[in-house]
């Protein structure tokens, strides 16, 4: 018991101990991590870096390049918890609630993009029921928990129209799914005090039945906060990894930027080498992924490689194979400066082609 405590008590001060810092972290239009110069959002936040890897703790706020707010809230140890606000396009507020520990909670608040009411929706758990809402001729459907609510709503890799129904705050009678326009995809029906009673997949031979409702409260998450979220990263990062790049830490310079090294026998070689030796991955030979990868490395004193760094790329398993090949050589020759060998940086392109 002792020895429990004792760990429980390093645990807490490990953890407590941790620096909390600002940062400006910048990501592209496919809300990826990347640098300034291709940015087309900035999330100004509060982080803990530990080790190679960063948790979100903190105030922060994501807006476009040229200043517009696109949303802004706070994180407690890695999740989101506490208000939140989400803006339209023309900045007028969309939405706005509570987290708690990442899961939306209690009351939450939806408007049009002129600043009309558009839903207020309860959470509870992964649950969710619709109080009011108003359609886009702004009609009212639902009102105090009960009504009709319609409107588009993902479904796998397509958008769906739902008409749906909630009866004092419960979801009741026929959830129908369908395209638009088109037929039924999925009926949903709800008993009393919302229970499941049966659903039917109207896309499977036989019409059979469904057993559990494919609607949950994440419907409401927005896909690019999670993807910033993840720390997903643009082809840019490779070598530097992205969080030291948003620590500060740049890749390494060198002091002869103008010398560049060689290979053994000549870059002809280097490329016989690479056709013997290449990997095309599985996942891009399927999908037919080809091109060109570009990557940029250091060639140190003693012809080693590193701090490789993707200028352009293809794929992650494409440009993960590029960095394999060109890191498992070993007949860089290091570029010389006063009769001294001196380390110096190079971009070499590595072409894929499915054949």
């Amino acid at each position: 018991m002792t020895l429990i405590r004792v760990l429980i008590l390093v645990s807490i001060f490990s953890t407590t101990s941790l620096a909390q810092v600002s940062v400006r972290i910048h990501y592209n239009a496919s809300w990826q991590i990347t640098i300034e110069r291709d940015a087309s959002f900035i999330r100004n936040t509060e982080v803990v870096f530990q080790g190679d890897s960063l948790i979100w703790d903190g105030v922060f706020t994501d807006s476009t390049v040229d200043g517009r707010l696109v949303r802004e809230g706070t994180y407690r140890n890695g999740e989101k918890h506490g208000h939140f606000k989400f803006y339209h396009d023309n900045t007028v507020l969309e939405s706005s609630g509570e987290y708690v520990d990442g899961r939306r909670i209690g009351k939450w608040n939806y408007y049009n993009d002129h600043g009309g009411i558009k839903q207020v929706v309860i959470f509870s758990g992964e649950d969710f029921s619709v109080q009011e809402f108003y359609d886009t001729r702004n009609k009212r459907l639902v009102s105090e928990g009960s009504g009709n609510w319609r409107l588009s709503v993902p479904f796998g890799d397509k958008v769906v129209m739902l008409n749906a129904y909630f009866t004092n705050g419960k979801r009741s009678g026929k959830w129908v799914y369908r395209y638009s326009p088109g037929g039924k995809i999925l009926t949903e029906e709800y008993g009393d005090e919302g229970s499941f009673l049966n659903g039917i997949d109207h896309e499977k031979k036989g019409n059979p039945t469904y057993a559990e409702t494919k609607l949950k409260a994440t419907l409401f998450e927005v896909p690019d906060l999670l993807r910033m979220e993840r720390l997903e990263a643009s082809e840019y990062f490779h070598g530097p990894d992205a969080v030291q790049y948003i620590r500060g830490i740049e890749p390494q310079e060198v002091d002869h930027p103008g010398l560049k090294p060689s290979y053994r026998d000549g870059i002809e070689e280097f490329y016989e080498y690479v056709l013997k030796n290449y990997r095309y991955p599985e996942t891009a030979y399927r999908d037919r992924l080809e091109g060109q990868v570009i990557i940029d490395f250091l060639v140190d004193m003693d012809g080693s490689t590193s701090d490789f760094r993707v200028m352009r790329g293809i794929s992650q398993e494409l440009n993960a194979e590029a960095v394999r090949l060109i890191s498992s050589t070993d007949g860089w020759v290091p570029a010389e400066y006063k009769d001294q060998s001196v380390q110096s940086r190079i971009s070499v392109p590595i072409t894929f082609k499915v054949k």
